[in-house]
């Protein structure tokens, strides 16, 4: 049976179109990356899922290999990255058009091998392990094969993949879609209308064209596009527990309505930074010795913005 789109998905569409118009006319310049929480049911069965990330899979790639090496990866490294990306890509695409236990096993090969270019620390935050995002393309081709490999939590999967291809930072506006993510939100919809032209008897995913997406991709080089390929750890909206909310008591108290976001990011120099539902309230130095040294700043400077704005 082919998947489908569910009955309201022209109307979840039409809101991603709505935000990316409303984020390039400057009407708008931040919406919660929730925006894209509907991916979860547009992607209602695995095969939808499954083609779905292997585009943005497909278009982070064609990017990667358009840009210059990032300046916190040596150009050599940069070279193995792009072809491990590639190699990733071409095993989705092999899967996708010939799914067998043998292509299945190539991705699961494939998967520990891009998912250890992002690091663990060993350090644990409210019981969750930081971990270092040192190439954000290779997170999404990671991404995709999470979702490729586990089709029992496509939706979940897929939305991951899409937040991670769409969220950009800006110290102007904090985290979410912005108006950089622009670029990365007409791709999206550009598959989903796709998607829909097949019509409601012809409604599998758009057929996979590696070529024809690369001439796509060259035509669109001209356009205002911003990667991350960034070290970044984010800690959202978390509930502080323990020795942490005892040794951190305005950090604690501050992500329950909060955000705090640490690591280095395209537009900022601070290693840690303090959101509000306004926007920054305050930042940090640009190195630390280590995390604990960065959270006692961040007490400081929480508990001198709370006095200077209560």
């Amino acid at each position: 049976m082919k998947p489908t789109l569910p009955k309201d998905g022209a109307k979840k569409i039409r809101k991603f179109v709505e935000t990316a118009e409303s984020l390039k006319s400057g009407k708008d310049t931040y919406f919660s990356i929730t925006r894209l929480t509907s991916i979860k049911s547009l992607c209602n069965d695995s095969q939808t899922a499954a083609h779905f990330v292997f585009f943005l899979a497909e278009r982070t790639l064609e990017k990667a290999e358009s840009k210059p090496c990032p300046s916190h990866i040596v150009p050599d490294e940069w070279e193995n990255l792009k072809h491990l990306m590639s190699e990733a890509v071409q095993a989705m695409q092999a899967h996708l058009e010939g799914p067998t236990d043998q292509t299945l096993s190539a991705l699961r090969k494939l998967l520990p091998e891009i998912a250890a270019i992002q690091t663990y620390s060993g350090r644990q935050v409210w019981g969750r392990a930081i971990r270092t995002i040192h190439c954000w393309d290779v997170l999404i081709i990671e991404d995709a094969l999470q979702c490729i490999i586990h089709p029992h939590a496509a939706g979940e999967l897929a939305y991951r993949a899409a937040r991670d291809y769409t969220e950009k930072y800006n110290p102007r506006h904090g985290t979410g879609l912005i108006p950089e993510s622009v670029p990365m939100l007409e791709d999206i919809i550009e598959f989903w209308r796709s998607y829909r032209s097949a019509g409601p008897q012809e409604s599998s995913p758009p057929p996979i064209d590696a070529s024809e997406n690369v001439r796509k991709a060259r035509k669109r080089r001209g356009s205002a596009r911003r990667a991350r390929e960034t070290q970044i750890i984010r800690m959202v909206k978390v509930t502080a527990m323990g020795s942490f909310e005892d040794k951190y008591p305005k950090i604690a108290d501050w992500v329950q309505d909060g955000l705090i976001e640490i690591g280095y990011t395209e537009g900022s120099r601070s290693f840690i930074r303090v959101f509000d539902e306004e926007g920054m309230v305050w930042e940090g130095k640009s190195n630390y010795s280590n995390v604990d040294e960065a959270f006692e700043d961040a007490e400081k400077g929480i508990l001198a913005w709370l006095g200077e704005n209560d």
